[in-house]
């Protein structure tokens, strides 16, 4: 369930107990929300049934919302020709795209800063928030806490080693 992507790119693995199968076809369905996937209502694309075995890169050719969240599932038929039950729905999430965001780097006075200086940042949501989604770039390496706890423990010193001279991660 990957965030922050530019582009989804769907794919999915064969599962079977039998020698040899093979797939023979594929139907995608993309939905805004898991209610909707889980009740069959491809509301954002329904790729339809299409004759493939292709099971790795496959594009959504429809326009996808910045920061946005989506919710797919997918089946198969095999070389017979039956099909499968649908996956489990899995989501991603865009990312988000120039228009949909501003933001101030957190900086110090480099004049009078000591050589690693330690920048922190606090802010206070309202009541009531069911979800956020920080987006976190960093020249160095940064950690995000929450009430005082790590966000997610297999993001410590984030970003990897990055050309900064190009981008930031």
């Amino acid at each position: 369930n990957p965030m922050g992507i530019e582009a989804p790119s769907l794919s999915w693995k064969l599962y079977s107990t039998g020698r040899g199968a093979v797939q023979s076809a594929y139907e995608i369905q993309v939905a805004s929300s898991l209610k909707a996937a889980r009740s069959g209502k491809a509301d954002i694309w329904s790729s339809g049934k299409i004759s493939s075995d292709k099971q790795f890169g496959i594009n959504i050719p429809v326009a996808l919302s910045s920061g946005a969240t989506y919710w797919w599932r997918v089946r198969v038929w095999d070389g017979d020709g039956r099909k499968s039950a649908w996956t489990t729905p899995s989501c991603f999430t865009m990312g988000l795209d120039d228009s949909s965001w501003s933001a101030e780097w957190i900086t110090v006075d480099w004049n009078k800063a000591v050589r690693m200086p330690y920048l922190r940042k606090e802010i206070s949501l309202g009541k009531g928030i069911a979800k956020a989604v920080a987006y976190v770039s960093g020249i160095g390496a940064s950690d995000l806490f929450v009430n005082g706890e790590y966000a997610d423990y297999t993001r410590v010193l984030d970003p990897a080693q990055t050309d900064y001279d190009h981008f930031a991660l």
